[in-house]
Order: C-alpha cells, then sequence, then structure tokens
C-alpha cells in the first residue's frame, strides 16, 4: 500500500514493522516529521522506542540529517548525554523518509500543563528543572552548536522531575552558515528576530521563556499577531528596556531608523496582546528567597543584548539555584 499521505508524512494508521521496528501508533506532530510509538521486534524485551519520521522534502530530510548529526556529537562529547537528552538508538531510510529511533520519554512538559488545566509548577519543581536545563545546554555548548528554536523538555518517568531536551532539528554548529528562520517567534532572541548574527546567548534567551511558562503556567510572549514588531514591543516592556540602546552599534542607519519606526508603531497600536504583557518584577512577586532569586536569574537571561545575557556557567552558580526552593507548601501563588 502507499506508504505517504498527501502532506507528504509518513502513514502510520496501522502497525508496519520495518527493519527491527514495528511502528505501534502515532505519538504527535510537527511541521518536518511525525513520531510514532515503536516496539523492538527481534529482541526478547520488546523494548518500546519513538520513532521520529521525517516528512518528504528536502528541507525535512535536512532537518532530519541535522538532528542526527547533533545526537551523534552530543554522544561523542559527552559520556552521559543519556541524562540530559533523548538517546539515539538507531536510525535508517525508508521510502524517502529518515526514521530516528530514540528513547520513549513520558509527556513533553508543556502537554503535562495542558492536561493540568496549565496549573504553574511548584517553585521545587521550577529549580530542579532549571538546573538541568542550564546543565544541559552547558554540556551543549561543548560541542559547540546553537538552537534556532525553543527546547522541547520531556519528563523521564510520571511524578518524577527528571527531564530530557528532545527535538534538534533546528540546531546548527557555531561555526556553520547561520540562518534566519525564527522556528518558534515567542521563544526566539531579539537579534534573531531583527535577522542579526546570533550564538549560544539565543539559547539563554529561549530558556528565560520557557522558565517564565512554567512559573505561570502561559507563555511569556503569547500573540495572535504573528509579527515580529509586536513580539519586539512585547520584549521592550518584560525586560524595561529600549531595544535601540543595544542595537544602534550593530545596525546600519537605514534599517536602525526603519526597526525604530516599527517598534514604535507596534507599541503606539497597544493591541490586546501588548496591554496584556507586564514587566519581570510585576510576573514573578519576590514573596519568598527562591523566588527573589528566580526573578533575578530571569531577567538576567532576558536581556535584549546577547552579550550580557547570563551564561549556563553562571545560571548554574546563581544563588537561585544552589540554595534549596522553599517547601511548596509554605509558598503563596
Amino acid at each position: 500500500p502507499d506508504c505517504d499521505d498527501e502532506d507528504g508524512n509518513y502513514d502510520i494508521t496501522y502497525p508496519r514493522v520495518l527493519g527491527n521496528f514495528k511502528l505501534d501508533g502515532l505519538l504527535n506532530g510537527g511541521g518536518f516529521c511525525r513520531v510514532a510509538k515503536g516496539v523492538e521486534v527481534n529482541k526478547e524485551a520488546r523494548q518500546a522506542v519513538a520513532i521520529k519520521i521525517s516528512r518528504l522534502g528536502q528541507e525535512s530530510r535536512a532537518a532530519a540529517k541535522r538532528e542526527l548529526r547533533v545526537l551523534k556529537a552530543l554522544e561523542t562529547n559527552d559520556k552521559e548525554y543519556h541524562k540530559r537528552f533523548t538517546r539515539l538508538r538507531d536510525f535508517f531510510e525508508f521510502g524517502g523518509h529518515i526514521f530516528i529511533v530514540m528513547d520513549l520519554l513520558d509527556q513533553s512538559i508543556y502537554d503535562f500543563l495542558k492536561d493540568n488545566d496549565f496549573i504553574p509548577f511548584p517553585d521545587s519543581h521550577i529549580q530542579s528543572f532549571a538546573q538541568q536545563i542550564f546543565s544541559s545546554i552547558n554540556s551543549k555548548l561543548k560541542s559547540s552548536f546553537v538552537s534556532r528554536d525553543r527546547y522541547t523538555v520531556e519528563r523521564r518517568v510520571l511524578l518524577s522531575t527528571e527531564i530530557r531536551l528532545i527535538d534538534f532539528g533546528f540546531t546548527v554548529f557555531e561555526k556553520e552558515p547561520q540562518t534566519h528562520c525564527l522556528a518558534t517567534p515567542q521563544y526566539c532572541a531579539p537579534e534573531a528576530m531583527l535577522f542579526l548574527e546570533w550564538s549560544f546567548p539565543r539559547d539563554i534567551w529561549s530558556i528565560g521563556c520557557t522558565l517564565v511558562e512554567l512559573f505561570t503556567g502561559k507563555a511569556l510572549f503569547d500573540t495572535v499577531e504573528k509579527i515580529w514588531p509586536s513580539y519586539i514591543a512585547m520584549m521592550e516592556i518584560v525586560t524595561g528596556s529600549r531595544i535601540v540602546e543595544w542595537m544602534y552599534p550593530v545596525i546600519d542607519k537605514k534599517h536602525r531608523e526603519m526597526f525604530t519606526f516599527l517598534i514604535a508603531a507596534a507599541v503606539g497600536l497597544r493591541s490586546k496582546s501588548i496591554k496584556k504583557v507586564k514587566h519581570i518584577d510585576d510576573i514573578i512577586p519576590k514573596n519568598n528567597d527562591f523566588r527573589a532569586g528566580f526573578a533575578d536569574l530571569v531577567k538576567k537571561a532576558l536581556v535584549l543584548d546577547p552579550d550580557k545575557r547570563i551564561t549556563a556557567e553562571e545560571a548554574l552558580n546563581h544563588f537561585c539555584l544552589r540554595e534549596p526552593a522553599q517547601s511548596d507548601s509554605d509558598c503563596d501563588l
């Protein structure tokens, strides 16, 4: 039978054996791929796995190849990478699709939030997640690659705060030619939004956005207006800084004037999305030691000037992540 649907995705509506694995239903999907649940058929344990299947097309294949390259680099450069990232178990090609076999994890943090009506995580969980994410990013820097998208985080087991980073289709190595795909705009750093050069600090901005989302239960930059001036306007409100203060030295006069006009116009519109945005100090109350430190950490991650953002190593040494968070039962929401 035909293996593909009309969108170029591999059809997994019924079980099918491919190599050493049997497909056993759809887990989720995205723009470049679908992820199926699979089972090893040639081993007694018949262990369940996740199989990422690229969509037909050059762009999707390129994303799958980038992810494979990153997973191989992590395995080579980090002996304990399987404790921080999803583990590559196998890969193969069939029918124009690339199949990447990985450990089967639990829900993504977003899906967990969704299933629980977007109730925020307790402080102790947020602290644990932050420690693991920054530790993973610090390890990733040793392999010299940068993500162009948010980090998708999956929980390893139910009722545990152990997590893994997954989804590296937008990741590139530091010295490779840069592209300006904005990926998920809500997590995109201002330098990428303005089509400037970017590097490791782009990851830190994305993490800062994610940490706020864990604390509030909703995206920091949530807008139906998918235009970058609105995002930039919201960034200025959240950080309390003007984008032009660091933009002037790195952008020529013509583009600087254009950006300044568009951003001012977006702020002037005062759309519903922009009106809802608050400064970090108004989002994270400093009603205990952890939250005071957490607000400071987030503000240092969400600095408009990428050269002045906190690094992953510095974040791991921040007092917010060194001292145990207050007992969750004692926290006032």
